[in-house]
């Protein structure tokens, strides 16, 4: 197999359905392990680190760093496995990307759950002000303190549920920590809400099964599912109770069990 652009981890039998995990702004591959462990035996998973983030570092800038670039990673990691058509699972970040990859390459997908994740922003005027807002965070990214960066990053009231579950944000931090903080800034530069194209107008004319899951303690993003499926008849929401931004660590069991069903639904 040719070297490939991004750091890739795999489990189960190539020659069984293939899942497509893709992490969070901040995330890594890591973040799906405990849950790719559970469908191993009967899918094969892979997880890679995205652009700037875990292993996938030093390439090209920024034009590997965008969501362009990103998406034709992930193609070029099916083609070197083989791998004519599977399902994505993305979150925040990761589901943006899934939802990019869903519109402009359908053929490739199965399905897409998408957790937290919204299909960009709708007015030019709300991409600007993220283009700028996410300048200031790489800066303060770039500026030597990176702990108090994650810290700050956590404590936004996205995250108040999982900053209720003693130690969690901690925890949060320090598997943060490893990754290496020019190559995020890099990925926040190029691949930040701001400066996705909107894919909102797309949505009606979607044609690959989308699962958009959310919290319902998520006031942000809850309501953002709904809409998103009340725009297409190819998206449909599903809200988990007792869960805010991250479904997938605070309610791993519910999570599992949604995405098993779909799973289920689209690959066989």
């Amino acid at each position: 197999m040719k070297t490939l652009p991004l750091h890739v981890v795999t489990q189960g039998d190539e020659g069984r359905p293939a899942i497509v995990f893709l992490h969070g702004f901040l995330g890594s591959s890591r973040d799906w392990q405990s849950l790719t462990g559970q469908f191993a035996p009967d899918y094969f998973t892979l997880c890679p680190d995205l652009p700037g983030h875990g292993q996938s570092v030093g390439l090209r800038y920024p034009e590997d760093y965008t969501m362009e670039g990103a998406a034709g990673q992930v193609r070029q990691i099916l083609d070197a496995h083989g791998i004519g058509s599977c399902l994505l699972v993305g979150y925040s970040m990761g589901g943006r990307l899934a939802l990019h990859l869903a519109a402009h390459h359908a053929a490739r997908f199965h399905g897409a759950l998408v957790e937290s994740a919204r299909p960009g922003l709708a007015a030019p005027e709300e991409q600007d002000q993220r283009v700028s807002q996410d300048e200031i965070r790489a800066a303060e990214i770039e500026s030597g303190d990176f702990a108090a960066f994650l810290d700050r990053w956590y404590r936004q009231p996205l995250f108040e549920t999982l900053a209720q579950q003693p130690g969690r944000i901690e925890a949060l931090i320090k598997s943060r920590s490893g990754n290496a903080p020019s190559e995020l800034a890099r990925s926040l530069r190029a691949m930040g809400a701001g400066r996705q194209a909107s894919l909102w107008p797309e949505l009606p004319a979607l044609t690959v099964p989308i699962l958009a899951v959310a919290g319902a303690d998520d006031r942000k993003f809850a309501p953002i599912a709904q809409q998103m499926a009340g725009l297409s008849p190819s998206v449909e929401a599903a809200i988990v109770a007792d869960a805010g931004h991250n479904v997938h660590l605070e309610q791993p069991e519910d999570f599992a069990r949604v995405l098993e069903g779909f799973a289920r639904r689209v690959l066989t």
